[in-house]
């Protein structure tokens, strides 16, 4: 079995990977989302263990609102979003991104007013967050 197909069949995310290796800028820092894993990224990331709160449920719950979460994620050099759907499911048991009504507001809202979605291979999607609306 080709390196690259073992490593996409093994880790589920690899294609995912290499599209933000090759289409992010180089100092650009992705936030991991329902992936604990880093092995392969060449950029900056901000990754939780699953027995870790997640920086971004922690801003979430405590922004006013979408746009002050914008403004955090802006000050810590977020410009991508990995979010692992598959990995996601099988580890929502752990309480690294359970939010409270608030922070699943301000998350749902920030979805939907500052992330597009610039990939997607049916397990992961990646959302670039936008500068300005």
């Amino acid at each position: 079995m080709p390196r690259l197909e073992y490593l996409d069949q093994k880790l589920g995310y690899w294609n995912a990977l290499e599209w933000i290796n090759a289409n992010t800028p180089v100092n650009s820092r992705v936030l991991l989302l329902g992936e604990t894993r880093a092995y392969g990224f060449k950029r900056p990331l901000l990754v939780a263990t699953v027995h870790d709160r997640h920086p971004l449920a922690h801003w979430a719950e405590n922004s006013d609102n979408a746009k002050k979460l914008l403004d955090k994620l802006r000050k810590e050099g977020i410009g991508h979003i990995f979010r692992n759907q598959q990995e996601e499911a099988r580890i929502s048991g752990y309480p690294m991104f359970h939010l409270n009504p608030h922070g699943s507001q301000v998350w749902d809202n920030f979805r939907r007013l500052y992330l597009r979605n610039v990939y997607h291979d049916g397990n992961v999607v990646i959302y670039r967050v936008l500068q300005k609306i």
